[in-house]
């Protein structure tokens, strides 16, 4: 993720999936972790209450810095 930022800055928010106040999380994705949520903008999360919307490009487990920069160009063009 950071050689991304250091080519592609974007907002990055980290999410403790064990802290109870995000057990939504924890009961999606707790055995998928790490998981990237790649959304449009922060406005559209903001928007949310601070979520990402369900359009989110969502990337599980092992991923690269390819994938991660191709779910970027898929969520901007959209």
């Amino acid at each position: 993720m950071s050689r991304v930022w250091d080519r592609r800055h974007f907002e990055y928010r980290e999410v403790d999936i064990l802290d109870p106040k995000n057990s939504k999380w924890k009961s999606l994705y707790e055995f998928d972790i790490p998981v990237v949520h790649v959304d449009r903008t922060a406005a559209l999360a903001s928007n949310n209450g601070g979520e990402t919307t369900a359009a989110a490009r969502k990337l599980k487990h092992r991923l690269t810095e390819a994938e991660v920069e191709k779910a970027m160009d898929e969520v901007e063009k959209s």
